[in-house]
């Protein structure tokens, strides 16, 4: 059986496919290959990505034009779950690391 969070939301393994196209994608100024996602990773086989990339197309967070190796492309929406994503871990890692006592009031710009 597969883990499925929901329809809205994704899995951890789609989450890290849908932050590495991202950051590919920024540090290149091109969309990655399938197969480099999956360096990125850690998954063996590209066509693992491919299920994940298939469901953030579903999702509306990626569009890909078929038969183009480079052809996957964060929408808007891809764009603004990456950076909800990263702002609630960040959230979460000051929660941890700084007592509230020192952290209230002060408000952080980057993790």
């Amino acid at each position: 059986m597969t883990y499925s969070p929901g329809p809205n939301r994704l899995t951890p393994e789609a989450r890290r496919v849908l932050v590495a196209l991202h950051d590919l994608s920024e540090q290149r100024g091109v969309p990655p290959t399938l197969r480099e996602i999956a360096q990125v990773t850690g998954h063996l086989s590209w066509s693992t990505v491919s299920h994940h990339v298939t469901t953030l197309q579903r999702l509306g967070l990626v569009h890909s034009y078929p038969g183009q190796p480079r052809g996957t492309y964060l929408t808007d929406a891809g764009r603004a779950d990456v950076a909800v994503g990263r702002r609630a871990l960040c959230d979460s890692i000051w929660r941890v690391l700084i007592p509230k006592r020192v952290f209230q009031g002060s408000v952080h710009a980057n993790c």
